[in-house]
C-alpha cells in the first residue's frame, strides 16, 4: 500500500546527567582507655595542662565543625535543586492522525499536478498548538535533549474521483482499503475521514433512498474502521468525520446541494450518537467563486485553502487528543 505521510519524526534521543553528592567526611570518635587515663592529682603537672589545653581545642573545632555543617546545610536548603535525571522525566507520546478520502484528502490542486494535502498544515498546527499550551511548558523544562518528542505526525491518503460507496466495498483492499492501513499502522489515534463530495456530484437518481445511500456508506467507513482497529487492539482509536463542502456544482445544481445538507445533517447526529467514538465537524468555509481558497474547477482547494483547512481542523483534532489521553490535558 502507498501510504502518504508528512514527516519522519526521528527516535528522540535523551542525555542523561550524573549528579554527585559531596558529602563532609566525620569526626572519629575519641576512646580513653582507662588504664592510660589521667591521674587525679592536684599538683599542675605539664600533663595535666596539655590534656588540658588539648581538650580545650578539641571542643572548639567540634563546636567549628558544627556551625561549619550547619551553614553548608543551609547553603544546600537555598541553592537551587540539580536538573532531574532524564530518566525522570516522561515525554508525552507521539500520536498518530491518519486523513483518509478522495482527491480533497490527496491534495490536488484544480487541473494542476501540485499537491498540497491539507494534512501537512494540520501537523504543523496541531504541534503548534500543543507547543504553546502550559502542559507542554512543562514538559519542555530542563536541557534540548530532554524535550519531549511532538505532539502528532499526520499521514494520509487519497482516492481521487472515489465515491464513499467505493471506499466501503474496498474497505479490506491491501491497497485502498482503510482497514489495511490500520493493520499497518496499528497505533493510529485518529482517523479523519471526508468523503462524499464524488458521491453527489455522480448522482443520477434524486430520491431520498439515493441520499441515505450514501449516509449508509459513510457510516459504514466509520464503523468498519472501528471493528478493524478493535481487532487489532488499538480500543483508544477514534474518527472524525469532515461534512461535505460546497462546490461549484452544487450551486448550480440545487438537488445536489439539498443532499449535502441532508448527509452532513444525519452525519452529525451519527456522531451525537457514538458515545464519543465519533467526532462531526463541518467543512470550515463555504465554497465562493472569488475565494482564493478555491480552485478554477470549482471543486478543488488551492493550496491556501489545504492550508486553511488543515488549521481549522488542529484544534478540533487536538480536543480529541485530549479526550483520548488525559497526558495531554493541563
Amino acid at each position: 500500500m502507498r501510504l502518504r505521510s508528512n514527516t519522519t519524526m526521528p527516535a528522540q534521543k535523551y542525555t542523561t546527567i550524573s549528579v554527585e553528592d559531596c558529602e563532609d567526611g566525620g569526626l572519629q570518635s575519641l576512646e580513653l582507655d582507662d588504664s592510660r587515663s589521667i591521674r587525679r592529682d592536684r599538683s599542675k603537672s605539664p600533663k595535666v595542662v596539655v590534656a588540658a589545653i588539648s581538650l580545650f581545642a578539641l571542643s572548639v573545632a567540634m563546636v567549628g565543625y558544627g556551625l561549619h555543617k550547619g551553614n553548608d546545610k543551609k547553603k544546600q536548603e537555598a541553592a537551587p535543586a540539580p536538573p532531574k535525571n532524564a530518566d525522570d522525566i516522561k515525554p508525552v507520546p507521539t500520536r498518530i492522525i491518519f486523513s483518509y478520502g478522495d482527491s480533497l484528502t490527496d491534495g490536488w490542486v484544480g487541473d494542476s499536478k501540485e499537491l498540497c494535502p491539507y494534512s501537512q498544515y494540520l501537523e504543523l498546527e496541531l504541534n503548534t498548538l500543543f507547543d504553546d499550551s502550559p502542559a507542554s511548558a512543562t514538559q519542555n523544562a530542563g536541557p534540548e535533549s530532554q524535550r519531549k518528542e511532538p505532539a502528532a505526525t499526520v499521514g494520509h491518503f487519497g482516492l481521487p474521483g472515489w465515491s464513499a460507496s467505493n471506499m466501503l466495498n474496498q474497505i479490506h483492499s491491501p491497497e485502498r482499503g482503510i482497514c489495511s492501513i490500520l493493520e499497518n499502522i496499528p497505533k493510529i489515534s485518529l482517523m479523519i475521514i471526508l468523503v462524499g463530495t464524488n458521491d453527489i456530484g455522480t448522482l443520477t437518481i434524486t430520491d431520498k433512498a439515493a441520499a441515505r445511500e450514501i449516509v449508509e456508506s459513510i457510516v459504514g467507513l466509520h464503523n468498519g474502521a472501528f471493528s478493524c482497529a478493535k481487532r487489532e487492539g488499538n480500543n483508544n482509536f477514534r474518527t472524525l468525520a469532515v461534512g461535505i463542502p460546497g462546490s461549484a456544482h452544487q450551486e448550480m445544481v440545487h438537488i445536489a446541494s439539498d443532499f449535502a445538507l441532508y448527509v452532513n445533517a444525519a452525519m452529525k447526529v451519527f456522531a451525537a450518537e457514538s458515545g464519543g467514538k465519533v467526532s462531526y465537524v463541518e467543512f470550515p468555509f463555504p465554497y465562493q467563486e472569488a475565494d482564493r481558497k478555491w480552485g478554477e474547477d470549482g471543486l478543488h482547494l488551492t493550496c491556501e485553502g489545504n492550508e486553511a483547512l488543515g488549521k481549522s481542523l488542529a484544534p478540533v483534532a487536538k480536543v480529541i487528543l485530549e479526550q483520548i489521553d488525559p497526558v495531554y490535558l493541563v
